[in-house]
C-alpha cells in the first residue's frame, strides 16, 4: 500500500500546548471580567477639620481653596461688605506672623472676588495636612474688621455706576432679594474648604452635614420708578430655593435653557439680558430686558413654556441640557468644577450621576412642572424704569 498523504492537523505537542494555553487565556479572560473599572475621581467631605477632599489622578498640583459665599455686591451694602473683607484678607495675608506661617509651609497664596463667593486659592507641593487646614480655618474665620479705606471713593463710585439703568436694576433687586440680612455679616460666615490633588487620600469620610438652614422666600414686589435713561429697561426676577439636590439642579438647568429658548421665541424678541445663580448665600433668575416697558413679558414666557405649544421648547431645553453635560470623570476641569459645586450645595459624593440619570430620564412634563415652581410670582420681582 503506498504511503498517505494525510497529516493530522494537531500533532502531540500542539495538543499539549494547548492543553495549558486555553485555560490560563480563559482565567485571564474571566478575571478580567471581575474588575471594578478604573475611576480617576473620588472626592469626599471630612470633618475635624471640615473639608472637602478631590482626588483626580491628572491634576499637575496640590491646590487648597477657601470660600465664603456672599451676596454679588450690586447693592452698596453688600458692595462695602466685600471691600471691607477683601482688605482684611490682604491685611491678614502681609501680616508677619502669616508670611512666616505660609513660607513654612511652602504655600503660594492668591484671592479673588467671585459674583458669589470670595476665593482663596494655595498652590502646594504636597498635599495639605489636617493641622496646616486647622490653622487656615481658624485664622480666616477670625479675620479682624477694620476701618474701610478709601470709603468715600468707593461710596462716589457706586453712585456714579448707578447712573447706568442695569447697575441700578441689579442694585434694587439686591436690596429686595437680600432685605432680610443684617449688615456687616462678611466676617462671621464661615468659609468652606476644598483640597484637591493626584494622590489626596480619602479616609475617615463622614456623612455630609446638613446644609445650614435655609433662608426664607422674600415676598413679591413691583416697582415702577423714573430714571436718567433713553429708553425703558424692565428688570423681571425671581428667588429660586437653592437645589436641595441633584436632580433639581437638573431640573433647574433644563428651566433655564427653557426659558433662554422662550425669550429667543417671542413675536418682537426684546433685547435681554439672562442671569442664573444657583448657588449660595441666595439663588436667583433675572431677565433685564430694554425697550419699550412690558410688564406683560411673565405672561407671554408663561404662554410659551406652559402652553399648547410649548412642547418643542422643553424637548430642545431637555436635548440641550444633555448636549451641555460633561460627565466629572471626563476631564480634570470637569471634576474641579463639579467638586466645588457639590461642596457650596451640600452634595452628596455620587451628585454626578444622580445628575446624569435625572436629565436623561426628564420629560416635558416634569420640566413644565419646575417651571410652575421656578417662575413663581409669590417670590418674583419687577421693576421699570422710564425716562424722566
Amino acid at each position: 500500500m503506498p504511503a498517505s498523504n494525510y497529516k493530522p492537523l494537531f500533532n502531540r505537542r500542539y495538543l499539549f500546548v494547548l492543553m495549558w494555553i486555553i485555560p490560563i487565556v480563559i482565567l485571564l479572560l474571566h478575571s478580567t471580567g471581575r474588575e471594578k473599572a478604573v475611576t480617576p475621581l473620588t472626592f469626599g467631605w471630612q470633618a475635624d477639620p471640615d473639608h472637602w477632599r478631590l482626588s483626580y489622578d491628572t491634576l499637575p498640583i496640590f491646590e487648597l481653596r477657601a470660600l465664603k459665599p456672599l451676596a454679588p455686591g450690586w447693592n452698596l451694602p453688600n458692595s462695602l461688605e466685600r471691600a471691607h473683607l477683601l482688605q482684611s484678607l490682604q491685611q491678614w495675608l502681609n501680616e508677619e506672623s502669616t508670611l512666616q506661617k505660609l513660607n513654612e509651609y511652602g504655600w503660594q497664596v492668591s484671592f479673588q472676588s467671585l459674583t458669589s463667593a470670595i476665593q482663596l486659592s494655595i498652590t502646594m507641593n504636597q498635599s495639605a495636612s489636617d493641622d496646616q487646614i486647622t490653622w487656615l480655618s481658624s485664622a480666616l474665620n477670625q479675620l479682624q474688621d477694620t476701618e474701610l479705606d478709601e470709603q468715600q471713593r468707593l461710596i462716589a463710585t457706586w453712585q456714579l455706576d448707578q447712573r447706568q439703568a442695569e447697575n441700578r436694576l441689579l442694585a434694587e433687586f439686591e436690596n429686595w432679594l437680600f432685605s432680610d440680612q443684617t449688615p456687616s455679616q462678611a466676617l462671621t460666615k464661615e468659609w468652606t474648604f476644598l483640597l484637591s490633588g493626584a494622590d489626596v487620600i480619602i479616609q475617615n469620610e463622614t456623612d455630609i452635614p446638613p446644609r445650614s438652614s435655609l433662608t426664607s422666600i422674600v415676598s413679591a414686589k413691583e416697582l415702577t420708578e423714573q430714571a436718567h435713561v433713553r429708553q425703558a429697561h424692565h428688570l423681571l426676577a425671581w428667588h429660586v430655593p437653592l437645589s436641595e439636590d441633584a436632580s433639581v439642579l437638573a431640573k433647574h438647568r433644563a428651566s433655564i435653557n427653557a426659558i433662554q429658548q422662550a425669550l429667543e421665541s417671542l413675536p418682537q424678541r426684546p433685547k435681554y439680558r439672562l442671569v442664573w445663580n444657583p448657588l449660595p448665600p441666595k439663588s436667583y433668575l433675572i431677565i433685564i430686558t430694554q425697550g419699550q416697558p412690558d410688564n406683560s413679558l411673565n405672561d407671554q414666557l408663561l404662554d410659551l413654556l406652559l402652553g399648547d405649544t410649548s412642547d418643542r421648547i422643553l424637548s430642545n431645553a431637555i436635548k440641550q441640557v444633555m448636549d451641555q453635560h460633561q460627565p466629572a470623570t471626563s476631564s480634570v476641569i470637569n471634576a474641579v468644577e463639579w467638586f466645588e459645586l457639590s461642596a457650596l450645595l451640600g452634595f452628596p459624593a455620587n451628585s454626578d450621576l444622580i445628575y446624569s440619570e435625572t436629565i436623561k430620564q426628564l420629560s416635558n412634563d416634569d420640566v413644565r412642572q419646575h417651571l410652575v415652581e421656578m417662575l413663581n410670582r409669590q417670590h418674583q420681582f419687577s421693576l421699570t424704569l422710564t425716562p424722566y
